[in-house]
């Protein structure tokens, strides 16, 4: 979904749209829309062990090209790291943490 696609969704203009937008939560709506793949994105491969290809699309990304320079700017990791850094959270935190006492 792009800006485009809203605008021919709601019958307003793209510009009086994205004006309207800005005026109303001081974003643009375009990165509102980025803001929203990237959770996505980052949710799935939190969550879920779908192929990377999958999260792709179900976040709304064009190319794994996009997603990977996304993922560098805002997390400064690559998708598949970024996966890789929260299951091991998940696991230690399951297991109490990297600096549990033994029970």
């Amino acid at each position: 979904i792009g800006v485009s696609d809203i605008a021919e969704h709601t019958g307003v203009n793209r510009r009086t749209l994205e004006r309207r937008f800005k005026s109303a939560t001081g974003s643009s709506l375009l990165h509102e829309i980025q803001r929203c793949r990237i959770s996505r994105a980052a949710l799935l491969l939190r969550e879920t062990d779908a192929h990377i290809k999958y999260v792709i699309g179900r976040a709304g990304f064009s190319s794994y090209q996009q997603v990977r320079q996304t993922f560098q700017k805002h997390f400064r990791l690559s998708p598949e790291n970024y996966r890789l850094n929260h299951r091991q959270h998940r696991i230690n935190s399951s297991q109490g943490g990297a600096f549990a006492s033994p029970r």
